[in-house]
């Protein structure tokens, strides 16, 4: 049988200063980071905090652009 288990300390939606937390833990690991989610300006803000914090590569794709991996 399974237990079913409240934690209340979750939530499926990261603040930016969570999300910023995430890729500065991933120092090192992560080369590029793609933003897809959000509106133009609140991504160029992310974008700029993480550039503020040293991380350099953030793209922004336009819809239907493609990279090659």
């Amino acid at each position: 049988k399974a237990e079913i288990e409240v934690m209340d300390s979750f939530s499926a939606h990261a603040d930016r200063n969570e999300l910023a937390g995430f890729v500065e833990n991933q120092k090192g690991r992560l080369k590029k980071l793609f933003l897809v989610h959000g509106t133009l300006d609140r991504q160029e803000a992310f974008r700029n905090l993480l550039q503020e914090k040293g991380f350099q590569g953030v793209e922004i794709p336009e819809l239907g652009q493609e990279y090659e991996l």
